[in-house]
């Protein structure tokens, strides 16, 4: 059988003829693997991304190791025990291991060998040596060198850094942070907090950290059992955190959480029960359907390292859930990201949700309110000096301040309530001038009473110039809002002048400055299209061009857009 899968494996995976021969004897020996024989495997890629293959060793009782060599020395392990689709046959044997951190330290010469069992795998399309051909800077192995005897590793991303079973402060602060949040949790949701993936693992089969793990992995089980009702109890707890002061990065299936100033995070996931029993987490699954018990339910500390931490009784069906019955074989090389993993995906949260969030936390630590931006110096000459300025996604006023400056009356709403509260506290001196209000345009009533507040009616009727400013704000809203919005705005303000700014489906590619918050990347010759087409409107003003809001992190390719409502009737 092994045999036969190695001569499938060459043909599969198309390797040079020198590339799968089996090393001779004084090849090996000069090379320091002293085994008289290849084992059966292959390394079908090898890129700064990952090393990547499979390997069957017929004389290993279990999992074989796998190692990456560079200059004879060993810089990183892995285990082959992944599944591996050879030919139609499924056998689990494949091997991954991401070392993106180490292609910087590689010089002209360097070589990369893969071993397993002391005997050196074939490289596809490479033979048994790799040298990085991208490598043009002097070797800097010594000093790599120097790292690991240190206690550094590539951690589970690739990334080098010291080992967390080293790191006692880190141990000491990341546990003290799970108490200190499982008190809580518990006090105002009533959920138990309990370690879960990486965390629950190290602590069951290790009673230790894992040294190239790089977080701490928590969860709690929902009481509810609909994707509604579990993404608003996560929503829920998400802004609890914000409001108590820590520092909150939220995704789809989880949250980071910090306390400030502080270098370690902790992720919090969330589970539930569906409604026929079977247990479910956020960040998925690649074992069998585990059904509700009350072993889930009765909390027991375990042994992590020099601390305790908390699981549940049900720990190792946990485990086997997760990762499947291989779960006791350490694999630095696995991830979740394989055909395996069945996620709940309606239970996450959308993107407008974690977009939400992800200003909450923004807008909570910015305590300087910027200059205006560019956009608003450009619109200032094109409006009246008497017009009313009516502005969506102001946040906290950063542009409506700029227009109260001017003399120009403001009515600006955000649906986030710290961007608000903070803007507020700068229009103050200009009394009712400058009006900020907490505004979810997004739903109907909110936005229909939104636009028939006293200053807009009272514009009207004394012929003012009313004017829909929106900068930064189509392009993190879902196409259904701005639909929405552009209906009540031509059916409750006709002959208003509208002033619009987006990023471009230009602007995609270009590095961003915020890389947490939804953006919906815009054509700008359809959206111009869509206002006369659809709406009615007439475009006074149209251009797009990269350089108008040029930070020391990006340059956002931008759309400009001044347009005339349909009047009324």
């Amino acid at each position: 059988m092994f045999s036969d899968l190695l001569t499938r494996g060459r043909a599969i995976f198309r390797a040079k003829p020198e590339a799968v021969a089996a090393p001779n004897a004084a090849y090996l020996s000069q090379n320091g693997a002293t085994a008289p024989a290849p084992a059966l495997g292959l390394v079908e890629k090898i890129k700064p991304a990952v090393v990547r293959g499979w390997v069957i060793d017929p004389d290993a009782k279990s999992s074989p190791i796998v190692e990456i060599v560079v200059n004879g020395r060993v810089v990183g392990r892995t285990v082959a025990c992944q599944p591996k689709t050879i030919n139609g046959e499924t056998i689990h044997a494949g091997f991954a291991r991401k070392l993106r951190g180490l292609w910087k330290f590689l010089g002209p010469k360097d070589t990369i060998e893969v071993r397993c069992a002391g005997r050196v795998l074939p490289i596809v399309d490479h033979g048994y040596r790799y040298r990085y051909a991208k490598a043009k800077k002097k070797s800097r192995m010594n000093e790599l060198c120097g790292k690991l005897d240190q206690g550094f590793v590539f951690n589970k991303y690739g990334v080098l850094a010291l080992s967390i079973q080293r790191d006692l402060a880190w141990q000491k602060g990341i546990t003290t942070l799970f108490w200190e949040l499982r008190d809580k949790l518990k006090q105002e949701f009533g959920v138990d907090l309990q370690v879960t993936y990486g965390t629950l693992l190290s602590a069951i089969r290790d009673g230790n950290f894992i040294g190239h793990d790089n977080d701490f992995d928590t969860c709690y089980i929902s009481r509810h059992k609909t994707p509604k009702k579990v993404r608003a109890e996560f929503i829920r707890i998400c802004e609890f955190l914000i409001d108590a002061g820590y520092q909150v990065k939220v995704k789809k299936s989880h949250t980071w959480v910090m306390v400030p100033g502080s270098d370690y995070k902790m992720d919090i996931f969330f589970s539930w029960f569906s409604a026929t029993g079977e247990y479910q987490a956020s960040y998925g699954y690649h074992g069998p359907e585990i059904k509700r018990s009350s072993a889930f339910f009765r909390m027991k500390e375990v042994k992590l390292g020099a601390y305790t931490v908390s699981a549940p009784e049900a720990s190792e069906e946990l485990l086997c859930h997760f990762y499947g019955p291989g779960w006791r074989v350490p694999d630095p090389g696995f991830s979740h990201y394989t055909a395996t993993r069945k996620l709940g995906r309606e239970f996450l949260l959308r993107p407008t949700q974690v977009s939400r969030l992800y200003w909450k936390q923004h807008y909570r630590d910015a305590t300087k309110i910027p200059a205006e931006s560019s956009f608003a110096r450009f619109v200032r000459p094109q409006i009246s000096p008497d017009a009313l300025v009516v502005e969506f996604g102001c946040g906290n006023g950063r542009d409506a301040l700029f227009f109260a400056r001017e003399g120009l009356s403001v009515l600006g709403g955000d649906r986030c309530e710290e961007a608000i509260a903070r803007g507020r506290e700068a229009a103050a001196p200009f009394g009712e001038r400058c009006t900020l209000q907490v505004v979810d345009a997004g739903k109907v009533e909110a936005l229909a009473t939104f636009l028939s507040q006293p200053q807009i009616e009272a514009s009207k009727q004394a012929g003012r110039e009313v004017v829909v400013y929106m900068r930064s704000f189509l392009h993190v809203i879902p196409q259904k809002y701005q639909d929405r919005i552009f209906k009540a705005l031509v059916r409750q303000l006709g002959g208003a002048k509208l002033c619009v700014e987006f990023r471009t489906d230009k602007d995609r590619p270009v590095k961003k400055r915020y890389k947490g918050p939804y953006r919906r990347f815009m054509n700008a010759s359809d959206f111009k299209s869509e206002l006369a087409k659809k709406w009615g409107m007439k475009v006074q003003h149209f251009e797009q061009a990269a350089g108008w809001a040029v930070t020391s992190e990006e340059d956002p390719h931008l759309c400009r857009v001044i347009a005339v409502l349909p009047s009324a009737g």
